[in-house]
C-alpha cells in the first residue's frame, strides 16, 4: 500500500465518522437531554419528599401559633369585659351619691361655709 491509499482510507474513515456523528446528532442530543432531565427530576422528587416530611412540622407549628393567638385574644376579651364590669360597678356606686350632688347644687355653699365659720357648732 502506498501513502496515497493510506491517506485515502484514513480520509474516508474520518469522513464516515463525521457523517455518522452528524446524522446521529439528534439522537445524542436527546440522550444528553434525557439524562439531564432524569437527574433533575430525581433531585426534584427528593426535594418534594423532604418538603412533605417537613410539611407536618410546619402545620404543627402553625397550629400552635394559631392556638396561642386564639388564647391571647380570649384573654384580651376577658380583660376588657372585666374592665367594663369594673367601670359599670364604679358608675353604680357613684350613682348613689347623685342625691348629694343635687342637694349641694341647690345649697349656696359660700353662705353655708360662712355660717359655719361664725358658728362652729353647726
Amino acid at each position: 500500500m502506498d501513502l496515497l491509499a493510506i491517506f485515502a482510507s484514513n480520509a474516508f474513515l474520518i469522513g464516515a465518522l463525521i457523517t455518522a456523528a452528524w446524522m446521529t446528532r439528534k439522537y445524542w442530543g436527546e440522550w444528553v437531554a434525557q439524562s439531564i432531565r432524569a437527574g433533575v427530576e430525581a433531585k426534584l422528587e427528593s426535594m418534594r419528599s423532604q418538603f412533605r416530611e417537613h410539611e407536618s412540622e410546619v402545620d404543627a407549628i402553625r397550629g400552635t401559633g394559631l392556638e396561642n393567638v386564639k388564647a391571647a385574644q380570649a384573654a384580651l376579651v376577658q380583660r376588657r369585659i372585666r374592665a367594663v364590669d369594673d367601670i359599670w360597678q364604679a358608675v353604680n356606686e357613684l350613682a348613689t351619691l347623685n342625691w348629694t350632688l343635687m342637694i349641694m347644687s341647690i345649697v349656696k355653699t359660700d353662705a353655708v361655709f360662712g355660717s359655719i365659720e361664725k358658728e362652729p357648732k353647726l
